[in-house]
């Protein structure tokens, strides 16, 4: 679901897991290059970033970004269509990504249709993004 691209020989993209509609990878910033990486998002699926060190920033087009900190994360979703962005991260920069289907998200923590606010018939067709700080208690990776 996410491919490194640009003119840089490495990846820096590692999956640590991906099976049953979800995907948890780890993303580095190489020490010796600045390229951004290319991401595609698919339809339908919401991704989680989560930044461990440094920063990073969402490109989305010239004129909207977003930036996430360290300790931050960072989550968007869109029903209709797939969403492309480059992300650019200062060296030094550590993110946990989890990618997930919202209807398997919501299958994780419901039992009852339309539990998940996401899923309410009037945010249903919506884009969503939201981000917020969390308190890092153990490195993960």
């Amino acid at each position: 679901m996410i491919n490194g691209a640009g003119n840089t020989q490495i990846n820096p993209i590692a999956i640590k897991y991906a099976e049953d509609n979800l995907e948890l990878k780890t993303l580095e910033s190489p020490d010796d290059s600045d390229h951004p990486v290319a991401v595609t998002l698919p339809k339908g699926i919401i991704g989680f970033y989560f930044c461990l060190t440094g920063s990073a920033n969402f490109i989305f087009s010239p004129r909207y970004n977003r930036n996430i900190g360290e300790a931050a994360n960072f989550l968007f979703y869109n029903p209709d269509q797939e969403l492309t962005f480059n992300l650019e991260m200062e060296k030094g920069t550590r993110i946990v990504i989890l990618l997930i289907p919202i209807a398997s998200l919501h299958q994780l923590f419901f039992h009852e249709p339309q539990g998940l606010p996401i899923l309410h018939e009037d945010n249903r067709n919506r884009s969503f993004m939201m981000s917020k700080k969390f308190h890092l208690i153990l490195p993960l990776f």
